[in-house]
């Protein structure tokens, strides 16, 4: 009575009949890596490892990203503290600042200053800067956001003010939240200026938002959301300023302003695309020419200019542009250079063009004053923060921004090479294939950063990297502890007597091949040696040796080229065998095929020892095949065991080797072969023979025909 398995025992055996298979454990390997890594993936957990590959990418493989003209920083720093005075200044310094740029044609002027409380030493000079804010609608005002307020920061009146403020906008938009930047605090705001100025200001731009606890900074936010509205950071507030359309609308990835597509990502976190510093400055954009102290003293020396000579600032100003064209001082109308020259040395005039239509950034440029507004970027280890929202700006203007793929098409992307690489590893038997593939794989670490060189398009690299490496990994630990031990086992059998094709077969598919006996139909060879007694006799046993080793190569190439089986050397004999351990229904044929080059091996061999002037006598070898069933398997002791050969097959064929003593012509290499009629029958369509009769042989009470092999036929040489 049969029992039957238990479902339980079924689907157990089911699994491992799956797990049997190299290309479904593969891609399982490669599923279960790419869930891992997709997860990591989604929550950001590599997301400094990737940081800093990012960097690397930045500082190597980012070629054309270089500043724009438009934009100039105005930067406050040690020599401007020390021309004006002690920081931070009087507003009415930073009133004069913008009536200057206001004169000299600015486009838009962006302070990363934040104008907090009120100076109560100097209020006149608090309304001065907030009328002058007021006057002109191109100015941008920073605020903070912060934690430390009360919920009765706003009044309602300031409220209303800071409504007028925000973003205009029909949508709702992806921006950080406030209350989740800072969670600690119940009721965070954004800060605002001292109040002549927030009851004076047209925009205000964050200066702060994102960059608290960052180490390198990769990206911003560009819009942060507070009480339902909307309010953009120091660049994109400027970038609204001076838009004819300063409507912002939302993207599925990324903002839509006047037509302009701004990539971000969920949450408008934009990724900065770093300009580098030209190589003769420490910082992107110039601003040595540009002090901030410089800036206050010409606009001091026009006013004063003015009244002495009672002229308007645009007619002393048109003076000193028309010098300014002249690089040959000879060729400026006189009039020009005597009213120019009339001026102290080291009075600072500016060119009209210097400004003219440009974005002027105001900010600390060093450790002005002891305050410090520095920042680390993948360029740059201390670049002060104004830079950033430069940058940010040109960006913008450009349309020049690093692309990042979207998470979807990442996990794609994980997915396939997670599978692929397990059942490559598992499933792809051929060397020649995997090393194609694999190859692939190296394409993947060079894509990365051709594409951000060349395309400035950004694609995570430690997920994908790191997924293949533990794909790879588990795979080959895999195939080492479940796969490769039968074929370790076979190997450590079958390496030393089978053709390397042979034995690549049965690694393959270990399955196919059985350590037990078992009866198969085979070809076997058995070769000796004519002459060999008058080598042994003329040689020392070094030399000896050295020919047999050297003869036996030769032998032992001839029959593996053919994918025979080395079964032993018995002195200068060798017996070798086809059909086994992997079946050919054409073992016949290619035993043939091996004895005749063999015998042609042979007569290289022989050339090539006269050329090196070896005395070598004349010596032919004489070989046997017969084709028969015949017991394969292990033979030997318990400790010692062969893989063989054994039955009247094997005996018949060495017995037609013995008689090529009474066939064989000397010199003639055809007649050193004979093969059974049994081999004759399944070749004769193949090769060329002679019946030498029959002979009745040891252990044979039946005679045997016989044939000589002539060599193959004309119609078959093609074939070889």
């Amino acid at each position: 009575m049969t029992q039957q398995a238990s479902p339980e025992n079924r689907y157990l055996l089911k699994l491992r009949s799956l797990l049997a298979n190299s290309i479904f454990a593969g891609g399982l390997i490669g599923f279960m890596v790419f869930v891992f890594f997709a997860g990591l993936f989604h929550f950001n957990v590599l997301k400094s490892f990737e940081d800093v590959t990012l960097e690397w990418r930045f500082k190597y493989f980012h070629f054309n990203a270089q500043p724009s003209d438009d934009i100039v920083i105005l930067g406050i720093d040690n020599e401007s503290i020390n021309r004006i005075g002690r920081f931070p200044w009087s507003r009415d310094k930073y009133a004069k600042i913008v009536e200057a740029l206001n004169f000299y044609g600015a486009k838009a002027i962006a302070f990363d200053l934040y104008f907090e409380s009120q100076d109560r030493e100097n209020p006149q000079a608090d309304r001065l800067f907030a009328e002058t804010i007021e006057k002109y609608n191109n100015v941008i005002i920073a605020t903070i956001s912060n934690a430390n307020v009360g919920a009765d920061y706003y009044s309602e009146k300031e409220f209303a003010l800071l409504k007028k403020l925000s973003i205009k906008t029909k949508e709702t938009l992806n921006g950080f939240n406030v209350s989740e930047f800072f969670s600690k605090s119940p009721e965070p705001a954004l800060l605002k200026p001292y109040q002549a100025m927030f009851e004076s200001v047209y925009s205000l731009g964050i200066v702060n938002a994102g960059q608290e606890g960052r180490t390198t900074v990769f990206e911003i936010p560009l819009i942060v959301e507070f009480k339902d509205l909307y309010f953009a950071t120091l660049s994109l507030a400027t970038y609204l300023n001076i838009s004819a359309n300063p409507s912002v609308s939302q993207l599925a990835r990324g903002l839509l302003v006047e037509g302009k597509e701004i990539p971000a990502d969920g949450k408008n976190q934009y990724l900065i695309n770093w300009y580098r510093a030209e190589k003769t400055a420490d910082n992107p954009y110039p601003y040595v020419s540009w002090r901030a102290g410089d800036i206050i003293r010409a606009w001091d020396l026009l006013e004063n200019a003015s009244r002495e000579y009672n002229m308007t600032k645009a007619e002393i100003q048109k003076n000193f542009d028309e010098y300014y064209k002249y690089p040959d001082e000879k060729k400026c109308p006189p009039e020009i250079i005597d009213f120019v020259y009339q001026f102290p040395e080291g009075a600072i005039f500016y060119e009209t063009s210097d400004f003219k239509d440009k974005i002027v950034f105001i900010g600390l440029t060093d450790q002005s004053g002891g305050t410090q507004d520095l920042i680390k970027t993948p360029l740059h280890n201390a670049l002060p923060g104004v830079f950033l929202h430069a940058n940010v700006l040109d960006n913008i203007l450009k349309d020049d921004y690093i692309k990042s793929v979207p998470e979807p098409m990442m996990l794609i992307i994980l997915f396939i090479l997670c599978l692929s690489t397990g059942i490559t590893v598992l499933g792809v038997k051929d060397p020649k294939y995997s090393l194609g593939i694999g190859f692939i794989y190296w394409l993947y670490f060079l894509i990365p950063l051709a594409l951000f060189a060349f395309k400035n398009v950004y694609v995570d690299f430690i997920y994908i990297q790191s997924a293949i490496i533990l794909t790879f990994g588990c795979s080959v630990a895999y195939q080492w502890i479940v796969v490769d031990r039968d074929k370790r086992a076979v190997k450590k059998v079958f390496s030393n007597y089978l053709a390397p094709q042979i034995l690549n077969e049965v690694l393959n598919n270990p399955a196919s091949v059985k350590l037990g006996g078992k009866k198969r139909e085979i070809t076997v060879l058995f070769s000796d040696i004519r002459g060999f007694t008058t080598i042994s006799e003329r040689n020392t046993p070094e030399g000896v040796v050295q020919f047999l080793n050297e003869y036996f190569d030769t032998m032992v190439d001839c029959i593996m080229k053919h994918e025979g089986a080395i079964d032993k050397f018995i002195g200068d004999a060798i017996m070798a065998f086809w059909g086994a351990p992997i079946e050919h229904e054409n073992h016949p044929e290619l035993a043939v095929r091996g004895a005749l080059e063999m015998i042609e091996g042979l007569e290289k061999l022989k050339q090539k020892w006269v050329s090196e002037g070896k005395e070598v006598p004349e010596i032919n070898i004489g070989v046997g095949l017969n084709t028969g069933e015949a017991i394969v398997g292990h033979v030997g002791s318990s400790s010692i065991k062969s893989y063989t050969v054994i039955g009247d097959t094997v005996n018949l064929a060495s017995r037609l080797e013995g008689l090529n003593k009474k066939y064989a012509m000397h010199g003639d290499i055809h007649k050193s072969i004979i093969v059974s009629e049994y081999t004759y029958e399944k070749v004769k369509d193949k090769f060329d023979f002679e019946c030498l009769g029959e002979e009745t042989v040891k252990g044979k009470e039946k005679a045997v025909k016989i044939y000589k092999v002539l060599g193959i036929k004309e119609e078959n040489f093609n074939d070889q």
